[in-house]
């Protein structure tokens, strides 16, 4: 069994407070941190993130916390882990969903659909990206 993450459930929920208050049309970087600058160009693991923010389209929701993006020309950069949000994990090859996996999942889909526009931002005291390779914004 997975362990799960105590942070979660509070992470999904502050999402959902925020749909729920109306917030649904402000950007995915406004919901879950302030206005921090982005590098459209990533760079490799462990390298600190540059200091400018991009506006992106949301290819597909991967899980609660992750979402697949490409620029507005069409130039795909990957997965997205977003910071700030542990949501509880979906089901993977022969594991089960952990609790609420899959409404975590929901909500971010709606939240930001696919083909929806939203402005990414990294923390510069974060690396750029994590192990698996996806930007962290």
């Amino acid at each position: 069994m997975r362990a799960r993450h105590p942070v979660a459930l509070a992470a999904t929920l502050a999402v959902a407070a925020a749909a729920s208050a109306g917030l649904a049309g402000t950007s995915l970087t406004k919901l879950i941190s302030g206005p921090t600058p982005i590098d459209d160009h990533p760079a490799g693991v462990g390298t600190q993130a540059a200091s400018f923010e991009v506006t992106v389209r949301v290819t597909d929701v991967v899980d609660g916390d992750t979402v697949g993006v490409q620029t507005r020309d069409g130039r795909d950069l990957g997965r997205v882990s977003l910071l700030g949000i542990d949501a509880p994990e979906t089901a993977y090859g022969s594991e089960p969903a952990d609790c609420y996996g899959d409404a975590a999942t929901e909500l971010l889909a709606r939240l930001t659909p696919p083909d929806s526009t939203v402005t990414l931002a990294a923390d510069p005291g974060q690396s750029d990206r994590d192990v698996y390779g996806r930007l962290l914004r």
